[in-house]
């Protein structure tokens, strides 16, 4: 250690050592070039001292602004104006230093050339020694292990970044022979001496002549990182022609600011193919509105809590309160969050929101300030032969949650909600609508700050359960995929996207809005089926085979985004969209609860899902038959629920 910290210590020095030299020479070269090479005797004593000075002050200048610890060997372009203002900064100080000595008979215009030739000697410093560093890995590879041959598709940021780390970094096993990009600006040109050979569709053309020349492709990397679905899809068609292996940097809401890039190069997956236009990240206020904060997440280990607990661990909480019924998966989502943010206090608190006293203990220990409730019960097949237990979960579960935090008096209360809530035709959906109203009364009436609201999205790609897991599980058997209906179609978004975007919505709320996203297009579930079979190198339909099985009780052929009764208002953010209605009062809401509850204690089903119809009535009870009450010969007393939907009769006994 002790020889590694002198090492140090001698590579620093020299580098102090050389900016001094090179603000010295710079206002010897500016003498020089304002006198043509012949200084007057009467200028000449003036020589020495400035030199002397211009080292003195440029080096602790430098030193200063840290300008004298960049690395050369990784200087960019874009560092450039860093450069001039840091010189520029030198240069005043040193006029100011230079006047003070000699007034005005020092020559001024030695002023602007010492700028001038203080900027470009960095430049040029900073240049030798980056090719210097370029040489020593280019030598460093030819000794090491045979590199593959690659194409980089994207000519962009992504990409001389890519060239550059592999560059500068010998043990990466690539080497990189052109560039590809559709842009005619771009072809021909070259980035950091790489050729762009051609666009895309040209790659089985350019393959092919490297494979005369015995000097075949190994791989093409894509780093479009806002590439949309489409374009990705005709990247990838591209690459098959040309029979070569293809692989791409993740999306834009996936990649790491830390990491390398090199470090994320992954196979294409389906969200690829599927994604859409880049939206804005302003990250900014979610993180204001985070930042020292205490956060609980609901349904911290589900594909949507895990996801929010992610995001809002990089924003700085003071604590993160992770609550979720399932053990073991639970105990994972724990370990990650420690393992990648150490300095981050994580409260791992193992319950269900369906049991109030336990939340309310939760609230006080913690003094909570943002919830984000993310815990609910989604399969739509699963619920629709389990009801009871999906309503005690989704409704009463929001229910207790809503409570605890408005007497716990938390500022903000999220809830994820889903765009099967529309019109809902399935057990899910109408729970979902129910917690949206419930939502909407508490924000209406709550009397003591909180600011609660719901985000409305559509499917979430790859989340536990979903159809793309299931596809590929399918294909991985050997088929057949299983697909409900040829014309079904779902909106999908990534899961980094559907929270980024639930976190961005919550900054804007004020109380009692339903905020949907947009999903874009809907996707062809059967598009879909086929795109992940291509995606695993097998032909649709022939290799592997597509069987439509019928909708499920409780599916539709479309979904929808919301309700002809909602009022569209527009938000600052061009992908959020906020609905609002009237809402119901609390009391009413209340009421209505604590007749659910009753309902659900004596396990009627059919009255639970009458109730829950009184409350939305656009809920379309599937078509199948509904197992009989038992009923003794005289008839229980009863009490109702009459809410502004109807009366519901509930047996007490």
């Amino acid at each position: 250690m002790t020889t590694n910290g002198g090492l140090g210590l001698a590579r620093r020095s020299l580098q102090v050592g050389l900016y001094m030299l090179l603000g010295a020479l710079a206002a010897a070269m500016a003498f020089l070039l304002r006198f043509d090479f012949q200084i007057p005797e009467a200028i000449l004593p003036m020589l020495m001292p400035t030199v002397l000075l211009a080292a003195l002050v440029k080096g602790l200048i430098f030193h200063l602004t840290g300008i004298d610890r960049e690395r050369f060997s990784v200087a960019q372009i874009q560092d450039l104006s860093a450069v001039f203002q840091v010189n520029l900064g030198a240069s005043a100080c040193l006029t100011i230093a230079v006047f003070a000595i000699y007034g005005r008979a020092f020559p001024r215009s030695v002023y602007l050339l010492d700028l001038i030739t203080c900027s470009c000697g960095m430049v040029l410093l900073w240049t030798l020694c980056s090719a210097w560093a370029e040489r020593r890995a280019a030598r460093r590879r030819c000794d090491a292990r045979p590199r593959k041959r690659i194409l980089v598709y994207g000519a962009g940021d992504a990409g001389s970044m890519l060239i550059a780390e592999i560059r500068h970094n010998p043990h990466l096993p690539y080497q990189v022979v052109g560039f590809l990009d559709d842009d005619p600006a771009k072809q021909g040109t070259r980035v950091h001496s790489v050729p762009v050979l051609g666009p895309g569709r040209e790659v089985s053309m350019i393959a092919a002549t490297a494979h005369r020349q015995a000097r075949p492709i190994d791989e093409v990397i894509v780093t479009i990182p806002s590439a949309s679905g489409r374009q990705m899809q005709e990247v990838l068609a591209n690459c098959r022609m040309a029979h070569i292996p293809c692989k791409t940097l993740p999306g834009a809401y996936e990649l790491l600011e830390k990491a390398g890039l090199s470090a994320q190069i992954r196979d294409f997956a389906i969200e690829d193919l599927l994604g859409r236009a880049p939206v804005d990240l302003e990250s900014r206020s979610i993180a204001a509105n985070i930042r020292g904060k205490t956060v609980l997440v609901s349904g911290a280990a589900g594909s949507i809590g895990s996801e929010l607990c992610r995001q809002i661990a990089r924003l700085q909480p003071a604590r993160l309160v992770i609550l979720d019924q399932a053990e073991s998966a639970l105990f994972y989502i724990d370990n990650e969050l420690r393992a990648g943010q150490s300095s981050l206090e994580v409260c791992t608190e193992l319950g269900s929101v369906q049991d109030r006293a336990r939340l309310a203990s939760l609230f006080r220990q913690h003094k909570v300030d943002i919830v984000c409730h993310a815990a609910a019960y989604k399969h739509v097949p699963m619920l629709e032969a389990h009801p009871l237990e999906g309503a005690v979960n989704n409704v009463i579960g929001t229910w207790n949650l809503l409570n605890c935090s408005i007497e716990a008096n938390v500022g903000r209360f999220l809830m994820i909600s889903t765009d099967k809530a529309v019109n809902p035709t399935s057990f899910m959906g109408v729970t979902k609508r129910a917690c949206e109203l419930l939502v909407a009364a508490h924000a209406s009436q709550n009397g003591r700050g909180t600011c609660c609201m719901a985000v409305r999205f559509g499917n979430v790609l790859g989340s536990n359960g979903s159809v793309v897991p299931l596809f590929r599980d399918q294909i991985a058997r050997g088929g057949p995929v299983t697909v409900t209906h040829p014309e079904v179609k779902r909106y999908f978004m990534s899961v980094s996207e559907a929270v980024h975007l639930s976190l961005q919505a919550s900054t804007i709320g004020n109380g009692g809005e339903i905020f949907v996203l947009d999903m874009g297009e809907p996707v062809r579930i059967a598009d879909l089926a086929e795109a992940m079979i291509r995606l695993s190198g097998h032909v649709p339909h022939d290799e592997i085979a597509i069987r439509f099985t019928g909708l499920r009780p409780g599916e539709k052929l479309f979904e929808e985004i919301r309700l002809d009764t909602e009022q569209v208002v527009p938000t600052c953010h061009p992908r959020i969209h906020v609905f609002r209605e009237e809402p119901r009062t609390r009391k009413e809401m209340q009421e209505w609860v604590a007749a659910l509850q009753t309902l659900l204690d004596r396990r009627l089903e059919a009255p639970v899902r009458a109730h829950l119809k009184a409350i939305v009535p656009e809920y379309q009870t599937p078509l199948r038959k509904q197992p009989a009450l038992a009923r003794t010969p005289d008839s229980s007393p009863a009490s109702s629920w009459a809410g502004n939907y109807g009366t519901i009769q509930v047996p007490l006994s």
